[in-house]
């Protein structure tokens, strides 16, 4: 046995040291809390975890009470634009997630309200993909729930995220960047270093620094970056799949009854993506019939916001522009607090709302 052990040595003794490493440097920081994530940060950070750990360190000192809920698409919405249109003593946090879905977004309103706090005000982006992905947790590193919001094991989201540091050799590029300070060029798959990813320590809201370089030139920036743009299908307006079901509307009525009970001034805003596809003409008719129409903001499909490519950063985000112009067209007409909810069903094999419900 001793010489089992003995010759396992060599092997043992750098596995362990890497194994480590992780622990000590912590390169998602997952392990510690931080008053600022992002200070000096070289990798994307898993945002929902982030999101759940400033909440639940800080709430009880901000209070905070107005949320945006969704994908980092939420980054449009500014909170100096947002803040027009709250009471002076609001305070906002944008409770997003990279890549957000459903499961996501009712796990983050059962933890505010499970832990003493009110959604006083509420923006809910919706992106029928990512929205209304089947309702389970992501197994990737930078997408899965913080424990604390999926209910499930704390064991298996810290095993993903030591996976993710031996996957693609990435703590082989990290400890390399970490100790020598130099940039490669095959860092670059994993690591970032242009600060693309900060976020206020506060409110959460998402750093946007490409925005100050477009406004610095616009026409530069488009002409430079055209291969961010795909040329765009010039033929019949195209729909998303229909992605409701079942689960996802047990799930939104969850959501809504949250709101009832919170009397929640809320806006459901259907993304205005660059691909110009609408939401599916069913799914739009659920998350109206269990939100109100009022309370439901659609400019998915082309429109004026889709329709001029200056209006996005990449074919996947579109511009603090576009979030301002939504919001005033949400306060034109609300958002107003919803009535007490009626109970609704929906037919389960079409998820469209039944007749009685329209």
């Amino acid at each position: 046995m001793k010489r089992l052990l003995l010759r396992s040595l060599p092997i043992a003794v750098p596995v362990l040291s890497i194994v480590a490493s992780y622990f000590i440097t912590d390169p998602f920081r997952v392990l510690r809390t931080y008053r600022d994530p992002t200070k000096n940060c070289v990798v994307s950070l898993n945002k929902d975890h982030i999101g759940t750990t400033a909440y639940l360190t800080l709430k009880d000192s901000m209070h905070y009470d107005a949320f945006l809920f969704g994908s980092s698409r939420t980054m449009a919405f500014r909170f100096t634009d947002w803040r027009t249109y709250l009471p002076a003593e609001a305070v906002p946090f944008a409770f997003d997630a990279n890549k957000e879905s459903l499961f996501g977004i009712r796990g983050k309103v059962r933890l505010i309200r499970s832990t003493g706090g009110r959604i006083a005000h509420a923006l809910l982006l919706i992106c029928p993909l990512h929205t209304f992905a089947p309702m389970k947790n992501s197994s990737d590193a930078l997408y899965i729930k913080d424990p604390r919001v999926s209910g499930e094991s704390r064991y298996a989201f810290h095993k993903t995220m030591l996976s993710a540091y031996f996957s693609n050799l990435f703590f082989v590029k990290y400890l390399d960047h970490r100790l020598t300070g130099r940039k490669r060029p095959y860092m670059l798959d994993v690591l970032t270093f242009t600060n693309s990813h900060s976020f206020d320590p506060i409110s959460m809201e998402r750093g946007i620094p490409v925005e100050t370089i477009i406004e610095a030139d616009p026409e530069r920036y488009y002409r430079e970056n055209a291969d961010l743009f795909p040329e765009r299908a010039a033929t019949a307006v195209q729909s998303y799949p229909a992605m409701i079901a079942p689960e996802h509307v047990h799930a939104l009525r969850e959501v809504r009854g949250a709101f009832d009970r919170d009397g929640t001034r809320y806006a459901i805003v259907i993304s205005p993506l660059y691909d110009q596809k609408r939401i599916d003409a069913k799914d739009l008719a659920v998350l109206r019939a269990i939100f109100g129409a009022e309370h439901v903001f659609d400019h998915s499909g082309v429109n004026e916001y889709t329709s001029d490519v200056h209006n996005y950063f990449e074919s996947s985000h579109f511009r603090p522009s576009v979030g301002r112009r939504i919001l005033e067209e949400i306060h034109a007409v609300g958002p107003r607090t919803g009535p007490a909810m009626v109970q609704q069903s929906v037919d389960s094999n079409a998820m469209v709302p039944r007749a009685s419900e329209r």
